[in-house]
């Protein structure tokens, strides 16, 4: 896995729970 992909992730993550 990438730290890019990770930090990726966590970014959509932290934004899914935001619109929520």
């Amino acid at each position: 896995m990438e730290k890019k992909q990770l930090i990726n992730n966590t970014r959509k993550a932290a934004y899914c729970c935001r619109s929520l």
